[in-house]
């Protein structure tokens, strides 16, 4: 990784790690700049779109219990019907 530094004369310097940097010299803070070409991936993009997971799995639990899609007898559908009534909203 390169460091940058600035001298007394105000020209500006790239040493490695391993390279000790000249008395008086200073070392800059590089400004990081962002690729003007650089693409979220699509998977992030589509990551912050989704509904969180307890949200998609109650649309699918109310999609079943209206028989919109199929799946009511399913053990899935069994199991959160007994949470459900077990714990019934207030």
């Amino acid at each position: 990784m390169l460091r940058q530094f600035k001298d007394n004369n105000g020209d500006i310097h790239f040493i490695t790690e391993e390279q000790i940097p000249q008395e008086g010299w200073v070392e800059m803070e590089v400004p990081l700049h962002p690729d003007p070409n650089f693409v979220i991936p699509y998977t992030s993009r589509r990551m912050k779109e989704y509904p969180s997971i307890p949200d998609q799995l109650d649309m699918l639990w109310h999609m079943m219990d209206e028989e919109v899609i199929p799946g009511k007898g399913s053990e899935w559908y069994t199991t959160i019907l007994a949470v459900k009534n077990t714990h019934p909203k207030p």
